[in-house]
């Protein structure tokens, strides 16, 4: 009922935005499901080495197989696969020495079909400079809460 506040909501579930206020209301979609538009303009945006996409199998799986010059782990499996070892980054046992040549690289042949997408991003992503030497700890990443939600 204050025409100065504002109200910002995360919308997700099939729920509807609030719409009957006095003050200014924002609402955003929340999906722990991001759209392949999201997927495709992170990786364009930061150029991993490795892709790991999980909840996916058949035909929407395969899609991502190929579309990036980057490792894609897209199988729906509960194998377990080694990404970085004692002698670097490991590719996943199905591709091609061409694909390995390709991501070591760094070649991005893809990066002309997505023109200036990364300036229409649906979200903000920050800056990232590649070092030789991985902390996965530094990173962030809990390798034991990783293995538990991917079952591995």
């Amino acid at each position: 009922d204050d025409p100065g506040a504002t109200l910002v909501q995360l919308i997700s579930g099939g729920h509807s935005p609030v719409t009957s206020t006095t003050c200014t209301t924002h609402e955003f979609a929340l999906s722990n499901h991001p759209s392949s538009q999201t997927i495709d303009n992170v990786v364009e945006t930061l150029s991993p080495t490795h892709v790991v996409i999980t909840h996916q199998q058949g035909a929407a799986a395969n899609q991502y197989k190929d579309k990036y010059a980057s490792y894609v782990w897209a199988t729906d499996t509960t194998d377990c696969y080694t990404l970085l070892d004692e002698t670097g980054w490991t590719p996943p046992p199905w591709v091609t020495e061409v694909t390995t040549r390709r991501v070591l690289s760094g070649t991005n042949t893809i990066g002309s079909q997505f023109g200036e997408s990364s300036a229409n991003r649906e979200i903000p992503l920050p800056s990232v400079t590649r070092v030789d030497e991985v902390d996965l700890s530094a990173e962030g990443l809990d390798l034991s809460a990783l293995r538990s939600r991917l079952s591995v």
